[in-house]
């Protein structure tokens, strides 16, 4: 036996699960361990728990099985050292406390979200439970909080397979809708402790300290729970088929919902998560899901549905409950979920998305909102699936082997209260505060650097100022990088809203498409989020409408059928980069430059380079499309995806073959709030370039510099003249750069082309605070914002493009714009 064990060890520590040889391997030593345990003297438990290992190997992902086989081995070991210290089989528990349907992986979330949120009960119920007098509004909104939470922790415990707790949750539930609230709070106090001891009875992998059922005869409410377990018994996975609605409920035309603003905006953030984890299953998986997958989809459903209902939103309740009915038949495996079924699910979370959009906007009309016909439509589709799909006839199962189906489902259980759960605590911060205390972290560090640049300069021969100077340099920036990173999210719900419109829109267009996903995890500032999700929506839509091209063309071209675009984000530097990669036709930049010349866009003589034809798409109303169509091919759209990158200090490159495919490449600061850039000075004054913007300095020679007639003043770079624009007239400062022997050239790219900025010295690389002009400068052309140097002074951060638009104007009349900006020659006075 010790052998035998020790053999299983071995082969523990050599595979991770991630192999099948190996966990199939470690499956057949487990077979012939209950072989020897048969024939030993040892409880028959111990070969029952060997039994339902080997039982759950097919059914569970290789690394779940390794680990569960690791801890049952520790058990065993442990057991083998000093029986009886171990038990391998415990008291059979009620069903309402062992949780048929346990998942574990959502415990951890579970507790997190409602260890906070049972601190808030408390403190509500306490603060009730002392007023002598509590008015009748006071009495109705302690009443329709406990509902609001009880109903919440119900269909979440439930969620996940917590019976206990979801068994004596509902029993107070249905109290409360009987009983005084004033009679109740002694024990929703009561109920409070019990759960608490509970959730850190799960934390910590124990049983609980008070099992469900002695809880209820604790509160002496056994009475109502007859009532309420034959409604959970009724609704329990193990029932027969549950019925699609009949349908003869209407939703009415309008509706009221409750008015908590606070409230409902905590419910849905939480209906957003839901959504967003659902939506992604389905397009990454499809109609391939089954097992845990479809228990992530039934708990979205269900919980927004349990939720819904205590604001009476009416829309959303009422298609989460009839979507909830065919999703429990498909998780007890008593439907199949196919690609009918995952459509149906998609459209029910576009639904929840409006019905959200509408309850917000109810807020300013008393709460009434006007239900949309797309819920009935939902409805009779909805029940419309549940006539007409066949259920599956589940193959008959011998009797010993249900026996053992019931062992390992108490096993389950035993393994599962036998770990110990890792739980986070949040604290909600207001996003306002959130920013202020950013911002306030930005003001501390420049003015720390401003206190260590004097510190080094009158007292640099003192060594410990020196050290301490150093180490307060360190923990500032330390302590930035932390500000900075609370703005950080994951792009992840950016790229799953990507997914979800290749997923509509090739259905529309017909079109068969591979989307993969790639650096999902990768995280920057939310506001950069925010501001990419239109450029994006605009290329991955022209990528799918005339970048991809129709199956038959493909197939024509000798490719694949099936088309494919791949999104990714990747951190490089101090920047964030994104690419859309399709293997379509491409960009002909033969073509591109001849409908540029067609419609005016570039000169009929121009000669442009590839790189510079590629640009030509960005031009407001030139088009690659063959033709126009609803959803795109009318020559806008690129222009605002440059514009808006560009707003954003980042820039965009183009890479692309004939009937090979293009590559869009977005590189992008990671946060709006902070800039990398290189500290030039002109005259007297401070002058910042965007990292990002600078492509080269240069010390030049007086030769490279000449007049063109009608041009203005040019720069010779690698074979090309450049347009040269000096900073001291541009901002009229007395400027040693305007001499051409003097001064430094600055190599920029503005995006349409390269120029040559002078200025008359460089300072050095810098990481500084954006900080706004204000509305003295409402129209400050030419100037992204400002910031304070380590010296004190005010250093101007440049926006080189809109810059050198300006300064056209006066080197340039003849391409002078009429877009409405200031007419003045400088820039900023």
């Amino acid at each position: 036996m010790k052998a035998k064990l020790d053999e299983i060890s071995l082969l523990l520590v050599m595979t991770d699960g991630s192999d099948t040889i190996g966990v199939e391997a470690l499956a057949a030593l487990l077979g012939e361990l209950k072989d020897c345990l048969a024939k030993s003297e040892l409880p028959p438990d111990i070969a029952q728990s060997v039994a339902a290992l080997i039982a759950k190997q097919p059914t569970i992902p290789g690394p779940e099985f390794v680990s569960q086989v690791s801890a049952f081995v520790s058990q065993f070991q442990a057991f083998l050292e000093n029986v009886g210290s171990v038990t391998f089989a415990p008291k059979k528990q009620t069903d309402a406390e062992r949780g048929d349907n346990f998942d574990s992986s959502f415990l951890a979330e579970f507790l997190e979200k409602h260890t906070l949120m049972l601190d808030e009960f408390e403190g509500d119920l306490a603060e009730f439970r002392f007023k002598e007098t509590p008015t009748t509004e006071e009495v109705a909104d302690i009443r329709q909080f406990a509902r609001k939470y009880l109903h919440n922790i119900k269909g979440d415990a439930g969620s996940i397979g917590l019976r206990g707790i979801e068994h004596v949750t509902h029993i107070l539930e249905d109290v409360s809708e009987t009983l005084e609230i004033t009679s109740l709070i002694d024990s929703l106090l009561s109920y409070r402790e019990w759960l608490r001891g509970a959730f850190q009875a799960l934390t910590k992998g124990s049983p609980f300290p008070e099992s469900s059922t002695d809880f209820e005869k604790r509160l002496q409410l056994i009475g109502a729970a007859a009532t309420v377990s034959q409604t959970i018994s009724a609704a329990s996975p193990s029932s027969p088929v549950a019925p699609v609605a009949s349908g003869n409920e209407e939703i009415p035309a309008t509706y009221t919902i409750s008015v908590e603003k606070d409230l409902f905006s905590e419910f849905r953030s939480e209906a957003e998560d839901h959504l967003t984890n659902v939506e992604a299953l389905l397009l990454d998986k499809g109609a391939q899901i089954e097992g845990s997958d479809v228990d992530t989809v039934f708990r979205g459903v269900h919980s927004l549905k349990g939720a819904s209902s205590y604001f009476n939103l009416v829309e959303m309740n009422k298609t989460s409950h009839d979507l909830e009915n065919i999703l429990d038949q498909a998780r007890s495996g008593k439907r199949t979920f196919d690609s009918a079924l995952a459509s149906l699910v998609l459209t029910w979370v576009d639904l929840q998305k409006s019905f959200m959009k509408s309850a917000n906007n109810a807020f300013g009309n008393n709460g009434l909102v006007t239900s949309i016909p797309q819920s009935v439509e939902f409805l009779h589709r909805v029940r419309a699936y549940g006539r007409a799909e066949q259920v599956r006839v589940e193959t008959p199962v011998p009797v010993e082997v249900e026996a053992s189906a019931s062992k390992t489902e108490e096993i389950e259980v035993r393994e599962v209260i036998g770990e110990k759960v890792g739980v986070k605590t949040f604290v909600k911060v207001d996003t306002v505060r959130l920013d202020r205390l950013i911002e306030s972290i930005g003001e501390m560090v420049i003015y720390s650097s401003m206190l260590i640049r004097s510190c080094r300069e009158h007292l640099g021969d003192n060594e410990h100022v020196i050290q301490t100077t150093d180490q307060v340099e360190k923990f500032s920036r330390e302590l930035q990088d932390i500000g900075m990173s609370m703005r950080l999210d994951p792009i992840r719900g950016l790229f799953q809203k990507m997914s979800r419109l290749v997923w509509d829109m090739s259905r529309r267009l017909k079109k068969d498409i591979q989307f993969n996903m790639r650096g999902e995890d990768t995280e920057l500032d939310r506001t950069v989020i925010e501001k990419l999700a239109d450029p994006l929506m605009h290329m991955v839509r022209n990528a799918l409408d005339h970048g991809i091209e129709d199956p038959e063309e493909r197939a024509r071209k000798g490719k694949s059928r099936k088309g494919n675009i791949e999104l990714s984000a990747a951190h490089a530097g101090g920047s964030i980069i994104v690419t859309i990669v399709d293997d379509g036709r491409g960009l002909d930049p033969e073509k591109l430059i001849k409908k540029a010349k067609e419609r005016g866009v570039i000169s009929p003589d121009a000669v442009l380079t590839r790189e510079e034809a590629f640009q030509l798409i960005f031009a407001p109303g030139l088009s690659t499309a063959q033709a126009v169509t609803d959803i795109s091919g009318r020559g806008v759209g690129m222009d605002v995806v440059r514009n808006n990158i560009q707003s954003m200090r980042g820039q965009i490159r183009i890479e692309s073959e004939v009937n090979i495919g293009t590559t869009f490449t977005i590189e992008l600061p990671l946060t709006l709030a902070i800039i990398d850039g290189v500290e030039t000075i002109v005259g007297n004054e401070r002058f910042i370039f965007p990292t990002l913007s600078v492509l080269e300095f240069m010390n030049p020679e007086p030769e490279m510099f000449s007049r063109t007639v009608g041009r203005g003043e040019t720069f010779y770079f690698r074979g090309n003249f450049l347009p040269v624009y000096r900073l001291g007239r541009l901002f009229e400062l007395e400027a040693k750069s305007n001499d051409s022997r003097h001064g430094i050239v600055v190599i920029a790219d503005c995006g349409k082309e390269h120029v040559a900025l002078v200025v008359d010295d460089i300072i050095g690389s810098c990481q500084t605070v954006i900080k706004r002009l204000g509305d003295l400068f409402p129209e400050s052309h030419g100037v992204a914002g400002c910031a304070i140097m380590p010296n004190g002074d005010i250093g101007l951060i440049l926006d080189v493009r809109s810059l050198v638009q300006l300064a056209r104007r006066d080197y340039v009349p003849t391409l002078k714009e009429n877009s409405g900006e200031n007419q003045h020659g400088a820039v900023f006075h």
